[in-house]
């Protein structure tokens, strides 16, 4: 046969750099991020595409490229369990590894689409874009095979505040984000012990799912229904190096092994504090930003996922109620920042309209969840 050659016109970037962070499809996904075009494929050939609300993106498997393929594959979702050909499945295992998503097309800035319902890893080459058209492209109506035989379960996760925490920070320290990992590796078959690393939990009832050098616990607190409660280090005791701070924190993640604490009692929560009391700092153009909002009569308030105490360490250091009267955390309303109660909340609270209500954020997930309720960011 005639074979051909393509060059990527693009490529995709987001936070999530792992397949473990990302669903299998973009339905399931609450990562955004955008793909950057060669300069000689914006422009013009942009033109007309704002205004649809979603579009395929052909890419290629380039964690895949040039691996072997076998025709038969094990899809992690299926009504009997046995291999099915890998022709009637989206495996990304293929003779050539291309791939294709229907994503949210949420802006266009020059040669950069701003994307939602990402199921694509960081650094993705992009080989083609096509506008999607709902009476060309849905058939809802369509048979799907073995599909239509499937009854997945699907369980409804919820978050403690301790795991939200821990989640936020290691986010800011460009860890994988934790939430979300949750959310894809639990959602569906989250006993599956071939599929995923699981491990007797330290509490009782509790299952302990790892993620790279982490482990989230878990536990089933109703039939269909987890809670996930803990996060904690993946390194034992004797791996970390002795006698430093960096020590400390990790070890106030728990160990796998013991000691959950360094020797010197020091926890996550008194580095984090230390940190707020003593050491951090206005972003260039923060406090002029907040004087002339201030000056200007407009209403302020923060929706953190941090905890309360931590906030308030900062808040007496500068003196910060004088521009926000009100904390709102995500502990507080039970949910993290992939749903948008928090920022509803603090809409509520000052008695502002939707579209008078700016979001400010320093993640671009919690301002994809803030943009897609509404909200001005």
């Amino acid at each position: 046969m005639e074979t051909f050659e393509f060059t990527p016109i693009g490529v995709v970037h987001t936070t999530e750099k792992y397949r473990f962070e990302q669903p299998r499809q973009g339905i399931f996904s609450r990562s955004c991020g955008w793909i950057e075009l060669a300069p000689e494929y914006g422009g013009d050939a942009l033109r007309d595409l704002e205004g649809f609300e979603r579009i395929w993106v052909i890419f290629c498997f380039h964690l895949n490229y040039g691996k072997a393929w076998k025709a038969q594959v094990h899809p992690p979702l299926v009504p009997e369990k046995r291999p099915y050909g890998l022709f009637a499945t989206r495996s990304p295992h293929r003779p050539n590894a291309i791939g294709m998503s229907c994503v949210e097309l949420l802006e266009i800035c020059k040669n950069r689409l701003i994307l939602g319902n990402i199921d694509m890893v960081d650094n993705t080459p992009v080989l083609d874009i096509k506008p999607y058209i709902p009476e060309a492209d849905a058939f809802p109506a369509a048979a799907a095979g073995w599909r239509d035989r499937l009854r997945a379960e699907e369980y409804k996760i919820t978050y403690a505040p301790e795991f939200i925490a821990k989640a936020e920070f290691l986010l800011g320290c460009g860890a994988p984000d934790m939430q979300n990992v949750a959310l894809v590796q639990l959602t569906h078959q989250p006993f599956d012990s071939k599929r995923k690393r699981l491990y007797p939990g330290r509490k009782k009832g509790c299952t302990e799912l790892g993620c790279r050098t982490w482990r989230i616990e878990f536990c089933e607190i109703a039939p269909g229904e987890l809670l996930v409660k803990e996060l904690y280090s993946n390194y034992a005791a004797k791996e970390l190096l002795p006698d430093t701070r960096l020590e400390n924190v990790i070890r106030s993640f728990g160990a796998v092994r013991p000691n959950p604490c360094a020797a010197n009692g020091e926890s996550l929560h008194d580095f984090c504090i230390e940190i707020y009391r003593e050491e951090a700092t206005f972003k260039p153009g923060a406090k002029e930003l907040l004087d002339h909002l201030k000056a200007q009569g407009v209403k302020m308030c923060i929706a953190s996922a941090s905890m309360p105490d931590l906030l308030r360490a900062i808040f007496d250091r500068f003196g910060l109620d004088e521009y926000f009267p009100k904390i709102i955390s995500c502990a507080e309303v039970g949910k993290g920042k992939s749903h948008p109660d928090v920022f509803i909340a603090a809409e509520t609270y000052m008695g502002t309209s939707r579209e008078d209500t700016w979001v400010f954020e320093d993640s671009i997930v919690s301002l994809e969840t803030a943009k897609k309720a509404g909200f001005k960011t």
